[in-house]
């Protein structure tokens, strides 16, 4: 399952150390240098080991998964949310030359198809898979992943914000609760697990419901130097408070990134609408 094959650096010369990490990340990522221990997770993730995984939004949880992706010789299943998230991983990994497919309620049948060809053959080409918890039960594709599983081709299952795992937020998915089954599916196959908010007790909870509580853990600060936060409280007249808020960003943060935040969905049509005017 951990093989390593030759580096892959489609047009140029591979400059070669020694170091297969540092090697691709620099031939195969087009990345300089790793940040703050996403050596060691991309270490641990290729020895075969259990991971969860706690990083900050924008901290490199991709690439943690995606060398050792690369490096395996079987596939690799990345189960994501949203299918925006989705078509982000699959279009940052083909444009690197690592053959991705995603697996959506959007997928044509030729496409699925063309997907169960490939990885029921003798050696597929598809590195990755991007899927959804609800696309993952699709009764071929269960079984391809088994056959995958028993000529020990599959490498692992990567939970992309698994803290949708979690007693208050699995509501909104229910496929979601049925993850805890992978460990009983598809014995010593890998765990890999990210996240960027979760407490100890969410840890805790998450490790015991998916079977995985010999995971090594790697947390990092959940806070970012170049993010701030602001918290309007105690103005009732949501007119007011809009405009406020209109001011402040047009005051604090001209031609700036942002993201707001209501209570409510009609709340954020009102706001729009006045940002946008």
């Amino acid at each position: 399952q951990n093989e390593t094959p030759q580096l892959n650096t489609p047009g140029g010369t591979p400059q070669l150390s020694g170091d297969i990490f540092h090697d691709t990340l620099i031939n195969t990522f087009h990345l300089k240098i790793f940040r703050p221990q996403q050596r060691e997770i991309i270490e641990t993730i290729h020895s075969g080991q259990d991971v969860f995984v706690l990083m900050p939004t924008g901290g490199g949880k991709t690439l943690c998964y995606g060398i050792p992706a690369f490096l395996s010789s079987g596939v690799t299943v990345v189960i994501v949310p949203f299918n925006a998230l989705m078509a982000d991983v699959v279009q940052r990994f083909n444009k690197l030359h690592i053959l991705t497919k995603s697996l959506n309620q959007f997928t044509t049948n030729d496409q699925f198809l063309q997907i169960l060809h490939d990885l029921n053959s003798e050696s597929p080409t598809i590195k990755i898979i991007v899927t959804t918890p609800e696309s993952l039960k699709r009764t071929d594709f269960a079984k391809c992943l088994q056959s995958l599983h028993e000529r020990k081709m599959l490498s692992r299952f990567v939970i992309d914000e698994v803290h949708c795992l979690s007693e208050a937020s699995h509501q909104f998915r229910p496929d979601y609760l049925d993850l805890n089954k992978l460990k009983e599916q598809f014995t010593e196959v890998q765990l890999v697990m990210l996240t960027a908010t979760a407490n100890q007790e969410t840890i805790t909870y998450l490790l015991d419901y998916l079977k995985a509580k010999d995971s090594k853990i790697f947390r990092m600060p959940i806070t970012r130097d170049n993010i701030s936060y602001k918290i309007i409280l105690g103005m009732k007249n949501l007119q007011a408070k809009h405009e406020e808020i209109k001011k402040i960003i047009v005051n604090e943060f001209p031609n700036q990134c942002g993201i707001v935040y209501c209570n409510t969905p009609e709340e954020v049509m009102k706001l729009s609408f006045i940002l946008s005017n």
